[in-house]
């Protein structure tokens, strides 16, 4: 049995918790970032990793690769779950990787290794140069309340 269960990976450029435990993910690129001109730096940026405790001990590890396959950051963790077994949240790591020199565009790859360093999940994230692609997208959609929620009545304090 898996000792974990990786739900998402999240590649932002800043990260942040608020008093109430939740996080603000600012700057969010998804599948494909571009610049216009190719930057002499990959400057920091956060990954967040996101995985659910599925045992009371286990370890990962998140992998996050240049194109070329070459590592640019590794983490490696050990984790020990405390309190209700099984835990009802999820995991939240958050690497911020270091500022290096552009390693030139492509498909950077964050990959989680379970314990044995077997990839569980990976999440590309393609790096492109040029004007940002030209996509329309005409949209026609509905939201319907459900049946039972559209009746209520919404008492205001």
């Amino acid at each position: 049995m898996a000792a974990f269960k990786p739900v998402s990976v999240v590649f932002c450029d800043f990260v942040s918790q608020d008093h109430a435990g939740k996080a603000n993910h600012l700057g969010i690129s998804q599948e494909e970032l571009r610049f216009p001109t190719a930057p002499p730096m990959l400057t920091q940026m956060f990954i967040v990793a996101t995985i659910k405790p599925l045992s009371k001990r286990f370890k990962y590890i998140v992998d996050f690769d240049a194109p070329d396959g070459s590592r640019i950051i590794r983490l490696t963790a050990s984790c020990e779950t405390e309190g209700d077994y099984p835990p009802r949240h999820s995991i939240s790591t958050n690497l911020q990787t270091p500022a290096i020199p552009f390693p030139g565009e492509g498909e950077y790859a964050v990959k989680i290794r379970d314990e044995s360093l077997k990839v569980v999940f990976t999440q590309l994230l393609h790096i492109g140069i040029g004007q940002p692609l030209d996509i329309k997208l005409n949209f026609d959609g509905k939201v319907e309340v459900g049946e039972k929620y559209a009746q209520m009545e919404v008492v205001q304090h």
